[in-house]
């Protein structure tokens, strides 16, 4: 049971870190478009500071449906299909 408990814990924390790392380069990517597209420094600053706040928004919206339902239904849907 441990082990199993232990699996889980490493494939969430791959899993995020590659979800991080991803979303880091893509509004690192975008701000660089910015600043090719308008040559000016403020649009890239601007780009890397409003990614990470339209994510946390985001991940309060996302909270609050997650809180919403009851979280057992869904530790048995993961059981049952992906043993």
């Amino acid at each position: 049971m441990k082990n199993i408990i232990t699996l889980q814990l490493l494939k969430t924390g791959i899993t995020l870190f590659c979800l991080l790392l991803a979303n880091g380069l893509t509004n690192f990517a975008i701000s660089l478009e910015f600043l090719k597209r308008t040559g000016s420094s403020i649009s890239f600053g601007l780009g890397l500071v409003i990614g990470p706040l339209t994510g946390l928004l985001v991940a309060s919206v996302l909270l609050k449906v997650i809180d919403h339902y009851p979280k057992k239904t869904g530790f048995t849907w993961d059981n049952r299909h992906f043993p």
